[in-house]
């Protein structure tokens, strides 16, 4: 049924109609607290499109460093196989920076790193599709925004290149730990 349709079905009844199914999951949580890194691992990510991960109020350690992710597929916790590409915007202007093969996935740019401000509270949101897919790599995006030299708001984009199921994601920073944030984790069903 095409969407145009669902929509004027939904809207012509003022129900939705079951055909139009969809949710989003609280799967789990986390809080950094002087902590090396935020882990998600164990997951069950059949039956969902997405996942979704909202973190917020993070601060680090460390001066300069970059928030960084890597994701496991059977256990085991990948630290090659990584595509990734920034696009960062500061008050002073734009640039951008990436990697085809790293080791891991940078939520901030390496160009424009954070600062250790206790009172500047980063966040972010990335969506990776296709976790429990085992035919085609994990494409993901993301959103940040933070303070390193300046205000920071990061698009970013790339893949886990493994057709592997994902079952853990982990954060943390290039260097020290993150001292606080509150991260979530949403599966997304499109069914």
């Amino acid at each position: 049924m095409p969407i145009s349709t669902i929509v004027a079905n939904s809207l012509a009844s003022g129900v939705p109609t079951a055909s139009q199914g969809g949710s989003i999951v609280l799967i789990s949580s986390g809080t950094a607290a002087a902590s090396s890194a935020v882990s998600f691992t164990g997951l069950s990510l059949s039956g969902y499109s997405a996942i979704q991960i909202i973190a917020n109020n993070i601060t680090v350690a460390t001066n300069a460093v970059t928030l960084q992710c890597q994701m496991s597929s059977a256990g085991t916790l990948a630290t090659s196989g990584y595509a990734h590409v920034e696009f960062r915007m500061v008050q002073g202007g734009s640039a951008s920076s990436g990697s085809i093969s790293d080791t891991q996935i940078n939520i901030c740019s390496s160009g424009d790193t954070l600062n250790n401000s206790s009172t500047i509270g980063n966040s972010f949101t990335m969506t990776v599709y296709g976790p429990a897919q085992t035919n085609t790599y994990k494409q993901y995006t993301s959103q940040f925004s933070g303070y390193g030299s300046d205000y920071i708001g990061v698009t970013g984009q790339g893949a886990y290149k493994y057709a592997t199921a994902v079952d853990g994601i982990k954060f943390f920073v290039s260097s020290g730990n993150i001292t606080t944030g509150n991260f979530y984790l949403y599966g997304i069903r499109n069914s």
